[in-house]
């Protein structure tokens, strides 16, 4: 059964019901693609008129998880995934709409690939922009993950 992004935000919702109820939606999803989208809110601002970071955080993660996450379920593989650290930065406020563009696949095969060899845990940094409606960089998102087979 095919992964499609009308079953990702039903697991949003079901899972993640704050990311849901924050606008954060996945819009694409491809072999070589994943993109998140969020558009700036009356639920999701901060008192400066634009969104609030966390919201912006939260969207970053998923549009790296997410295809940690697809990855794991095509190869049917049991392996745990894990962010243990998180870093970003913040160039400009995010209005409007913020797109979350994420296609660094060959990562994430690669080291998937390691853990399944070594047998041992595997940390590894997954990065994505947030852009806005004009093509402009509001803010650069790494996450840490750690992923790991279970015994």
């Amino acid at each position: 059964m095919p992964i499609t992004t009308f079953k990702l935000n039903l697991f949003l919702l079901r899972k993640i019901p704050i990311a849901w109820l924050a606008g954060i939606r996945v819009k694409k999803i491809t072999d070589d693609k994943v993109v998140v989208s969020l558009k700036h809110s009356w639920l999701n601002q901060n008192p400066f008129r634009s969104i609030y970071f966390g919201v912006l955080v939260m969207a970053g993660e998923l549009s790296t998880g997410i295809p940690l996450f697809v990855y794991l379920l095509k190869n049917k593989l049991d392996i745990s995934m894990l962010v243990v650290e998180h870093r970003s930065v913040f160039y400009k406020k995010a209005t409007g709409r913020i797109r979350f563009v994420f296609n660094d696949f060959d990562t994430i095969s690669r080291k998937i690939s390691e853990v399944r060899e070594s047998g041992e845990p595997v940390r590894f940094d997954l990065q994505v922009d947030a852009v806005n409606a004009q093509g402009e960089v509001t803010g650069t998102f790494i996450y840490t993950w750690s992923v790991k087979e279970r015994k």
